[in-house]
C-alpha cells in the first residue's frame, strides 16, 4: 500500500526547506508528497541601548542582549493526506480518501531522503554535537537543548528531546538514528503529533512542531519530511 500525504508547514527560523515529504512505512518504501510553506521568520535583536558619556565620569553599567541561534531551525504546522492502493507507476486501483488527522502518529525530518525507518532507534545529543560540530558547553548545543526525555515515539522509548513552547498542545522534538551516527543522514528529528493544538505565537492551529540542527558554517541545510501513519 502506498501512502500519499500532504503536509502543510509553517516555519520559524527556517534556513532551508526541502520540496518533499514522505510517509513513514517500516515495511515498504515511502511516497513523496507536496509541502506548502505558510510563513517563515526569524528572531531579530532589539535596538541597541545607549548612554550619554560624560567627560571625567566612570559608569558601572550592566549589559544584556537576545539574539537568534545559528544552530537550529524550527518547523510547525498541520498534517493531512489520503490513502491509496496502487502500483509503483502511480496507477491507483482504489482511493480510500482522506485520512483522519489522528492517524498521523509522528512527524520526522532528516537530511537523508531515503532514511531507513526500519532501523529507527534512539539517538544521543552528544552524537548530534559531534556530527554538526557544536560546542557541547554552549547553551544552544544539542546537549543543552535535547535535555528532556520524551515518552515513547512510535516504538522508540526515552528519546532525548526539547519541550517546545505552544499555546496549547504538547510538542517534544527528539533525536533518532538509523543505527549509526557518523554523518548527517544517519539522524532523524521529530516527535509525536498533538492534533489541533495552537502554535507558540497563539496565531494558528497546529498538529506538530519540531526543531532540527543546521550546519552553522553554511547556515543552510536541506531536510526531507516524513509522516508515520497508522
Amino acid at each position: 500500500m502506498k501512502k500519499v500525504i500532504t503536509l502543510c508547514i509553517s516555519a520559524v527560523l527556517i534556513l532551508a526547506l526541502a520540496s518533499m515529504v514522505f510517509a513513514v512505512d517500516r515495511s515498504s518504501s515511502a511516497s513523496d508528497a507536496a509541502v506548502t510553506v505558510i510563513n517563515e521568520s526569524a528572531w531579530t535583536s532589539s535596538q541597541a541601548g545607549n548612554d550619554a558619556a560624560k567627560a571625567g565620569n566612570v559608569t558601572e553599567m550592566d549589559l544584556s542582549s537576545s539574539t537568534s541561534t545559528l544552530k537550529w531551525a524550527g518547523y510547525y504546522g498541520e498534517v493531512s493526506g489520503d490513502l491509496r492502493l496502487g502500483n509503483s507507476d502511480g496507477d491507483i486501483m482504489y482511493n480510500f480518501g482522506a485520512i483522519d488527522d489522528d492517524q498521523v502518529q509522528a512527524v520526522f525530518a532528516s537530511t537523508d531522503t531515503s532514511f531507513d525507518f526500519t532501523g529507527l532507534v534512539v539517538g544521543t545529543a552528544a552524537a548530534v554535537d559531534t556530527a554538526w560540530g557544536f560546542t557541547a558547553g554552549d547553551s544552544d548545543s544539542a546537549a543543552s537543548t535535547l535535555a528532556d526525555d520524551t515518552p515513547t515515539v512510535v516504538t522508540v522509548a526515552s528519546v532525548p528531546s526539547a519541550n517546545l513552547s505552544a499555546t496549547s498542545g504538547t510538542y517534544q522534538s527528539g533525536v533518532f538514528t538509523d543505527g549509526s551516527s557518523s554523518v548527517y543522514g544517519d539522524f532523524a528529528f521529530g516527535g509525536s503529533t498533538s492534533i489541533d493544538g495552537t502554535a507558540f505565537d497563539g496565531s494558528t492551529s497546529i498538529d506538530y512542531a519540531l526543531i532540527v540542527p543546521v550546519n552553522s558554517t553554511e547556515l543552510t541545510q536541506t531536510y526531507y519530511f516524513f509522516l508515520d501513519i497508522e
